[in-house]
Formats: structure tokens, C-alpha cells, sequence
């Protein structure tokens, strides 16, 4: 058998077919050990800053939180006050806990305030957050209902 070859080619030296993809792997470089410590860097001071926003976040939603609770306990109060007969009515303190917190509320009662025959009764809820103390107050007017 006789073999009959092109002039110009030689079959031994054909590419294979993943010479081009090795080529190419040789050519590359990796990242380099500054390009890492940058990026590393760059990820610190993103993470850094989001983990504070977080925590002005989580802080705020837990003042919300009490802020509600004593406004919640201030409705309380006042309508502790109105079941009470009209005639009788008197300031008094107390104290409830939540979560830690300690909350005081003191309800105050002014006779033929703002006119006669009406009594204007104060609920002031008062506790310390992490920031500090704080304090809210809700006055409402009450007035005896006599039946004709």
C-alpha cells in the first residue's frame, strides 16, 4: 500500500485539539498577592461600615418598639381611670416590665380642669433606654355622665 502525502503537510506534526486551550492556560497569570490583599481590604471596609449602619438600624427599630409599648401602657392607665368611678378618681404609680426594661406610669388627676365639673387625667410613662431616660405623657379630659 502506498501512502500519497500533500507537499507541505506532515501528519505527525498535526495540533492536537486541545493545544490552543493549553496554550492559553500557560499565557495566563493569576492574581497577584497585592491585588488581594486589596480586594481584601476593599470587602473590610465595606463590611465594616454596613455592620455599623446595622446596628443604628436594629437600635432604632428597638426605641420604635418601646416608644409603642409606653404609649400602649399609657392607654392602659387611662382606661384603668375611667372604669373608676368619676367622683373618686386619684392618681397612682406603677411599674411593668418588658424585655429589661422597667417602665413606671404615673397618672395624675386635676379636678374642674380645664372647667368645672371636668377633671383632666395625665398618664406619664417613663424608662431608660440605652441612650438615656425617656418619658412620654398623654392627658385626656373626663367628664361624669349622669343618666336623665
Amino acid at each position: 500500500m502506498h501512502r500519497t502525502e500533500t507537499p507541505g503537510t506532515d501528519i505527525r506534526r498535526a495540533p492536537a485539539p486541545h493545544a490552543p486551550r493549553h496554550c492559553a492556560l500557560r499565557n495566563a497569570r493569576g492574581i497577584s498577592l497585592t491585588e488581594t490583599v486589596v480586594a481584601l481590604g476593599l470587602f473590610a471596609i465595606t463590611a465594616a461600615s454596613m455592620g455599623n449602619f446595622l446596628v443604628q438600624q436594629i437600635r432604632q427599630a428597638n426605641d420604635g418598639h418601646l416608644d409603642t409599648m409606653a404609649y400602649s401602657l399609657a392607654a392602659d392607665a387611662l382606661e384603668s381611670a375611667r372604669a373608676e368611678d368619676f367622683r373618686s378618681l386619684v392618681g397612682e404609680s406603677t411599674t411593668f416590665d418588658q424585655g429589661g426594661v422597667t417602665f413606671t406610669t404615673t397618672t395624675e388627676v386635676q379636678d374642674d380642669t380645664p372647667v368645672v365639673g371636668v377633671k383632666t387625667i395625665t398618664a406619664q410613662v417613663s424608662w431608660i433606654e440605652p441612650s438615656g431616660p425617656k418619658s412620654i405623657s398623654v392627658p385626656t379630659v373626663y367628664t361624669e355622665i349622669t343618666p336623665f
